[in-house]
């Protein structure tokens, strides 16, 4: 019997997706946060009060110090998809006021502008939509 190579061994497990279809992430900060709780009950010794009130509420924290992390990327990202919007189009709208422009490609960057804002909207809307149906 021979040994598979490090080539042939056992590829990476699939990530498991969530219903948005990316793949669902351990929190770093809910890890983190309880890391933390434990060390902090540990210095204060896990038999004394402090240390087991500390380590009994490491979950909890774990949980939500997670909750944070994640709001806090996702407004992240948020702002970055924001911003890079904002530069485009407003690279779009320099050109189009450049007077050396050509009335054709002036119509082409209308028609590149308009469709930016129809994405955003739409985006948008959708958002809304989404976010109004998870509330019901």
């Amino acid at each position: 019997m021979t040994q598979p190579s490090r080539r042939q061994g056992k590829q990476p497990a699939e990530p498991f997706v969530g219903p948005t279809g990316k793949p669902l992430q351990a929190g770093i900060g809910g890890a983190g946060g309880g890391t933390i709780m434990v060390t902090i009950a540990q210095a204060f010794g896990t038999h004394t009060v402090h240390g087991q009130i500390i380590l009994y509420a490491a979950p909890t924290v774990s949980v939500i110090a997670g909750a944070v992390f994640f709001e806090l990327k996702f407004r992240a990202e948020r702002m970055t998809e924001k911003s890079r919007i904002k530069a485009a189009r407003k690279t779009l709208v320099k050109q189009k006021e450049d007077p050396n422009t050509t009335a054709s490609y002036k119509q082409e960057l209308d028609k590149m502008i308009e469709e930016i804002d129809r994405t955003v909207a739409n985006a948008e809307v959708a958002r809304v939509k989404t976010k109004h149906s998870s509330i019901r």
